[in-house]
């Protein structure tokens, strides 16, 4: 899928669940100017860049509809949104996607699913413990509490029963009880080791 189609499928999400109908692209929704100005800016463009800057955009402009149009692509890929994107907090980037995910009834991983290539993935790839996933793990600033689930659930497949870090991690009852329900593939596979 390219960048382009990416963005406009994220928007789309947002946007039908909003309004209940399929945004209508115009001329002023110039997908390609955005991307040139991110690529003149040198930023990293990915699914999870894409997702945080429209979640971002949708949430500037949520409410602030004209009496006669809805939220347009075209503000929300403006120079303008963009310079508030980069001059804006980090770390409130989690609260503003939550936030704007819960008043559209969505859930973040439905709309990464429409930009992420589906690979066929192999029951072994979750049987074996990966050192990427452990340094991640290891190096949680969170270990050991709520958030640190949290932080595990973003960023690796969660509870192993082979790593050692979850199995001296307290919150790890709770990591497992969450990979259960929102991760059941990944947790049917490990229940059997």
């Amino acid at each position: 899928m390219k960048n382009e189609e990416k963005v406009l499928s994220v928007f789309n999400s947002l946007y039908e669940k909003q309004y209940e109908k399929k945004y209508k692209v115009s001329k002023n929704d110039d997908i390609n100017k955005f991307l040139r100005l991110l690529k003149g800016k040198n930023v990293c463009f990915g699914n999870n860049f894409i997702l945080t800057y429209m979640l971002f955009g949708y949430n500037n402009y949520f409410g602030q509809e004209e009496k006669s149009r809805n939220t347009q692509l075209s503000w929300i890929l403006s120079e303008s949104t963009f310079n508030k994107f980069q001059e804006r907090d980090c770390s409130y980037d989690y609260a503003i996607g939550y936030n704007m995910l819960k008043k559209l009834d969505l859930k973040k991983h439905e709309i990464l699913r429409k930009i992420t290539p589906q690979q066929r993935i192999k029951k072994e790839d979750f049987l074996v413990l990966h050192d990427s996933e452990e340094i991640i793990k290891q190096n949680n600033p969170f270990k050991d509490t709520l958030r640190g689930v949290i932080y595990c659930a973003e960023k690796t497949t969660m509870f192993h029963p082979l790593s050692d870090i979850c199995k001296g991690c307290e919150a790890s009852q709770l990591c497992f009880d969450e990979q259960k329900e929102h991760k059941k593939l990944i947790h049917q596979y490990r229940k059997k080791i």
